[in-house]
């Protein structure tokens, strides 16, 4: 399991940098708004940059974040990682 996402987070991260335009197909399927709850922030290690205080969570560098964290998730398989607990969903349109 750990493995599965370790392969989806290197990804991830080769999708957004080398293939934006891939990137970008998939984002015009998703639908949705952030929840801003910090699980993808907790993909196979938590973020050093979340902060979890008195039950409250934030980004400390939530404006100055990395591409790859502002397009998460780029795909329905993203949304495994944080076993669908994510307001954002995927349609595939035909036209």
């Amino acid at each position: 399991m750990i493995i599965g996402k370790i392969k989806r987070k290197v990804k991830r991260h080769i999708d957004v940098y080398l293939f934006p335009n891939k990137v970008e197909k998939q984002l015009h399927k998703r639908h949705g708004k952030c929840l801003q709850c910090g699980r993808c922030c907790k993909l196979v290690f938590k973020c050093p940059m979340l902060e979890e205080k008195n039950g409250i969570i934030r980004c400390k560098i939530y404006n100055h974040r990395s591409r790859v964290c502002r397009l998460f998730p780029i795909n329905e398989e993203d949304l495994k990682d944080v076993n669908y607990q994510c307001n954002y969903s995927f349609r595939d349109y035909k036209n």
